[in-house]
């Protein structure tokens, strides 16, 4: 079911995605991960849509089932997917807490650096660039997007690099249009 909703999310279709992400909802017993995915899928659907309470409800959900796997005999490496942290950042930006999702981004930071997982890593530098950019602090934006594509070329991480491309040429469109052109 989770790739299958991973499909449908990629595709943007979130109703036909949110169907198979409920369906591992309902797995109860036979599979406490997928559950927790599930769940955390559902909350970064909802959290665009800006139904944060869901979204809080779903991440929640996700922990407590994340929280399960560490009495099996097979438990899930993390507290909670790295990413997890990410998505309650967006919903605390949504609800104007940016010091709260500051916190919540550098949990992941602390995971993902520790870890080696660099795609992590450059998705979490590129969130803060933008959270930073929202905040009009340009100078922290461009940092974070630099490290986020840094980490994304030292990987060959292509949705990285054009994630942390797009935000640099939209910063620098303005302030130094033959700048922007280096990462159009």
């Amino acid at each position: 079911y989770h790739s299958v909703g991973e499909i449908y999310t990629y595709l943007e279709d979130y109703s036909k995605a949110r169907f198979y992400y409920k369906e591992l909802t309902k797995m109860k017993g036979k599979d406490i991960v997928g559950i927790a995915f599930g769940h955390f899928e559902l909350a970064k659907i909802v959290e665009q849509e800006n139904k944060l309470d869901s979204a809080l409800y779903h991440l929640k959900k996700s922990s407590e089932y994340f929280l399960l796997t560490k009495k099996t005999p097979t438990p899930y490496v993390y507290d909670v997917y790295p990413a997890w942290y990410n998505t309650k950042a967006k919903v605390y930006l949504k609800q104007n807490k940016p010091e709260l999702a500051k916190a919540e981004f550098f949990k992941t930071l602390a995971i993902t650096k520790e870890s080696k997982e660099d795609f992590h890593t450059s998705n979490t530098y590129s969130d803060l660039a933008i959270m930073y950019q929202n905040l009009n602090q340009i100078d922290s934006s461009i940092y974070y997007a630099e490290m986020a594509l840094a980490v994304a070329e030292g990987i060959n991480y292509i949705r990285g690099i054009l994630n942390a491309s797009d935000i640099l040429s939209i910063i620098f469109e303005e302030k130094a249009p033959q700048k922007a052109l280096k990462y159009f």
